[in-house]
């Protein structure tokens, strides 16, 4: 569908009025919540003689009123955005991965702001601070992440998001069976373990030996650690084949695949994305408001020549499609 030339003179034509519309209400509140979070929390919540940027603590204070600031009118704005989107399509909204990484940074970039206004920070139960702290992760995970979204809209990065999203559906199955490799190779090498005395075991606890399985279809492992035990050495064995060898060689061939297929369609992958985010914007009637008005007198009109025979005198008329 999105390989037809008349879909994509429609796509382009609407891009090209929607365009200014996504940058100004979309893109630019994405970059300035990404920019005033990123200096929150590297520069704002560093202690300041940990960091040369801020000379006295009544200028770190005020530079951090005005970034919380910052962070809350936009955090405010896309709150906003997500609401209207999620009254006006309830049954839809939890259905696009998109919008869990929309709201996701509104709650996780506000939580440790809330906490700094309040001046309570230095106070705070160590469980508290942790989770603080976790929120903070997430929201600068979830914030990067977001940026793949405005990625979508452009050609040369459009089939290469959408190439991400088709891997990451693939590799479900090929996850769900290294979870259940990793579970029995940890299981083994846990009881192995705990049948040797306390001072040759190689492992200190189940979740130890989960992770010491993990690591190994890495190849990040140490021999030494089973030392004489050849049971030890059997089981690692096994480990490093199916694990390493098996499942990592597995893992490259899926994603060799589905690269082949979304790139042998790159630019109709492209304008799928583009479809997709001229979706979003339409979806708001308030960025309607903004579109150039159009003379109601005037229309496109697209005309295509589709031979469904061989017309060896004249072109029958009759086999021209147009479409306004």
């Amino acid at each position: 569908m999105f390989n037809k030339n008349t879909i994509i003179i429609i796509l382009n034509k609407a891009w090209k009025e929607l365009q200014y519309i996504y940058i100004l209400f979309l893109f630019v509140p994405y970059l300035l919540l990404l920019a005033s979070f990123s200096f929150f929390s590297n520069v704002i919540t560093v202690e300041l003689d940990e960091q040369s940027f801020f000379e006295s603590k009544e200028s770190q204070d005020l530079a951090g009123l005005i970034t919380s600031f910052l962070i809350t009118i936009n955090c405010l704005f896309i709150m906003g955005q997500e609401l209207y989107q999620l009254v006006k399509n309830p049954k839809t909204y939890f259905l696009n991965v998109w919008n869990y990484i929309d709201s996701l940074p509104i709650v996780s970039a506000m939580f440790p702001v809330i906490f700094y206004l309040k001046g309570h920070t230095e106070d705070l139960h160590e469980s508290w601070k942790d989770t603080v702290m976790i929120s903070q992760v997430c929201a600068a995970i979830v914030l990067w992440t977001k940026f793949l979204y405005f990625l979508r809209s452009w050609k040369r990065t459009g089939a290469l998001i959408r190439l991400l999203t088709e891997v990451i559906k693939d590799m479900l199955t090929f996850l769900f069976i290294l979870l259940i490799a990793v579970l029995a190779f940890g299981d083994a090498f846990y009881s192995l373990s705990n049948s040797r005395p306390k001072e040759e075991r190689f492992t200190t606890g189940y979740v130890h030996a989960l992770i010491t399985t993990y690591l190994i279809g890495l190849g990040e492992f140490e021999l030494s650690d089973y030392g004489e035990n050849n049971l030890a050495r059997v089981l690692f064995t096994l480990c490093t084949i199916f694990n390493c060898v098996v499942m990592l060689n597995l893992l490259i061939a899926i994603i060799s695949d589905t690269y082949a297929q979304v790139m042998a369609t790159e630019n109709e992958q492209a304008m799928r994305e583009r479809a997709n985010i001229i979706t979003d914007v339409l979806s708001f009637n308030f960025f309607k408001r903004f579109l150039k008005k159009r003379n109601p007198e005037t229309f496109m009109l697209i005309a295509m020549y589709e031979p469904q025979q061989d017309f060896s005198d004249e072109i029958n008329l009759s086999q021209i499609n147009t479409s306004v």
